[in-house]
């Protein structure tokens, strides 16, 4: 095996942890949908958590082809990220433990948002590592990223709805068209 199946196993497991986590959170919530208050804030987001969790495995396949030496920095972002992803994908929907009112708003409030800081830590952190592997500033992943890390901030810190209604379908769209135009590195 070489290091770099030994890097992307390691990173695939910790991920597909916090894969498995929101989509048994989603699956616990939706059983359990009259209990619940539904709210249009936690779905949007698990779209963008589990879009920013696929790309993040798919780009682990191809990073092969060009992160020939892996540095100890890039190593080490790498899997901060995986990490961040992981804590996005728990905190986003409650589990049978949480402790709320069985309304998603409420959760969000709470505990959710905190998924959105993860989010924009995540997206700071790809441009670190994309500096250490050698990318300019200026590329386009990083424009993305420089664009989205301070709409995620903004949405955790404020109250305002409107606000988090139009911050979040804007990193939603950037989202989608960062994944399937391959912006992020997966084409």
């Amino acid at each position: 095996m070489s290091v770099f199946e030994i890097i992307t196993l390691s990173l695939s497991l910790i991920l597909g942890l916090g894969i498995a986590q929101l989509l048994l959170n989603a699956v616990d919530i939706f059983k359990n949908r009259i209990l619940w208050t539904w709210h249009w804030e936690s779905f949007i987001w698990i779209f963008i958590i589990f879009i920013l969790q696929l790309q993040f495995l798919f780009q682990l396949y191809w990073v092969n082809d060009y992160q020939k030496n892996w540095s100890n920095e890039v190593y080490s972002f790498t899997v901060v990220s995986t990490i961040l992803l992981f804590l996005s994908g728990a905190l986003i929907l409650p589990n049978k433990t949480s402790k709320t009112k069985n309304n998603l708003n409420d959760y969000f409030e709470q505990n959710g948002r905190y998924a959105v800081l993860m989010i924009a830590l995540y997206l700071i952190n790809c441009v670190v590592i994309n500096y250490f592997s050698g990318q300019v500033p200026w590329e386009t992943a990083n424009i993305f990223d420089y664009i989205l890390s301070p709409l995620c901030i903004l949405i955790f810190a404020t109250k305002n709805g409107k606000i988090k209604l139009v911050g979040t379908l804007i990193i939603a769209v950037m989202t989608a068209i960062a994944f399937l135009t391959g912006i992020w590195g997966f084409t």
